[in-house]
């Protein structure tokens, strides 16, 4: 039988300075609360979510489990979409944002993502400002963006090449934390990106790394 994942260290998330656990949840399918109780209590202290998972069921389950579990003890993350939601002005976008705050039950999220973002969407200047508002108000920590690949979007084949999108994020300065696809097909764009990440100090996730819902952490 294969082995059952475990926690094996805690890493430091780049200029973040939060030590998270090489193992963290996925939230994409997530609807029971219990689920992300049992990987609390064996360590893992990273969740990752979205407006979109399960109709922002995901996000509801993430409040259900901190009826018992300290704000505090893990990290959320969660994700907004400019392609397919359109409501993009800074003023919807904020709108959007709280709406996942009441969701999740909190008063904020560690980091706030662009989701599937594009090349064009790196220096979308009203989610910049957004960001430095939400910061200065204490509703969001850090800024990230994720993205899953030109083959692996689920919306169709994306335009922009992963490794460019996500090197030009390291780039920009602004984002904290990224998210992205890598596994045995994308091993060699993504050492570059892990290495161009790393230079900016700029902390790096990882999906679709098995066929499991579970993100990894460098």
């Amino acid at each position: 039988d294969k082995p059952i994942p475990k926690i094996k260290e805690y890493r430091t998330l780049g200029r973040t300075g939060y030590k998270v656990s090489d193992i963290s949840i996925g939230g994409g399918p997530l609807s029971n609360a219990n689920v992300v109780r049992a990987a609390l209590d064996a360590g893992v202290n990273y969740v990752d979510t979205a407006e979109h998972y399960e109709r922002g069921g995901s996000e509801r389950t993430i409040g259900e489990v901190l009826k018992t579990h300290d704000r505090k003890s893990f990290f959320i993350t969660t994700k907004l979409n400019l392609s397919f939601n359109k409501r993009i002005t800074k003023a919807d976008l904020r709108d959007r944002f709280m709406k996942c705050l009441e969701r999740m039950q909190t008063d904020h999220a560690d980091c706030l993502m662009i989701h599937m973002c594009t090349l064009a969407q790196v220096k979308y200047e009203p989610y910049h400002e957004l960001i430095g508002e939400l910061k200065a108000e204490g509703k969001v920590r850090f800024s990230g963006l994720s993205n899953h690949g030109a083959d692996l979007s689920l919306f169709g084949p994306l335009d922009d090449p992963m490794d460019k999108v996500v090197m030009a994020a390291a780039e920009d300065g602004r984002f904290d934390i990224v998210l992205f696809v890598y596994n045995f097909l994308q091993r060699e764009a993504g050492e570059r990106i892990i290495k161009a990440c790393a230079a900016k100090d700029v902390g790096v996730t990882l999906m679709k790394t098995e066929k499991r819902y579970l993100r990894d952490v460098y």
